[in-house]
């Protein structure tokens, strides 16, 4: 995955915009970034904090420092223009297999399948880029009681590890 095969035209893309504006009935937009202007700092901090307690959000450091990889994946959904989604994800360096690691989603209006079809599409586009892989650390139940852990096996993700802390490590193979 480089950071040119990210486009809004492409099918995969196009075809989640027209889901997400099925879903919404407003008007949607992707956009990929590879850097953090004002603007995009601004959409993640605010989709972060509905999202995140205040120890599981990023600095802005942290989040330049994640974007540096040649393959990252920056992608902001904006519905009339307002932020509804945030994704971050990047491969996995030290791992030889091809592993996408889905560092954060964040979506402001749940309950509505959002989520589910930006998944859906990220892991349809992870395959046609090459990826063996996607793995991503969650919870069982955040602090608002959304169940994380099994959203994420609903979508054919599996447990591969817990942690001390009660982090949850998961993965789905891509065929």
């Amino acid at each position: 995955m480089s950071r040119s095969t990210q486009s809004e035209e492409d099918p995969i893309w196009s075809q989640l915009r027209d889901s997400i504006c099925g879903i919404l009935g407003q008007t949607v937009e992707i956009q990929f970034s590879n850097t953090l202007n004002e603007l995009h700092m601004q959409w993640y901090e605010e989709l972060e904090h509905l999202s995140f307690r205040p120890q599981l959000r990023y600095t802005r450091a942290e989040l330049t420092d994640r974007l540096q990889s040649t393959e990252s994946l920056l992608m902001f959904i904006l519905a009339d223009g307002r932020p509804e989604v945030v994704l971050l994800g990047y491969a996995l360096a030290d791992v030889s297999r091809r592993t996408f690691y889905l560092d954060t989603i964040a979506v402001r209006r749940r309950g509505l399948g959002i989520g589910t079809e930006v998944i859906r599409a990220l892991i349809n586009w992870l395959r046609s880029a090459g990826y063996e892989s996607i793995e991503l650390d969650t919870e069982e139940t955040d602090e608002k009681g959304i169940p994380l852990c099994s959203f994420y096996r609903r979508l054919g993700f599996q447990i591969v590890s817990t942690y001390e802390d009660g982090d949850i490590r998961m993965k789905l193979v891509l065929d």
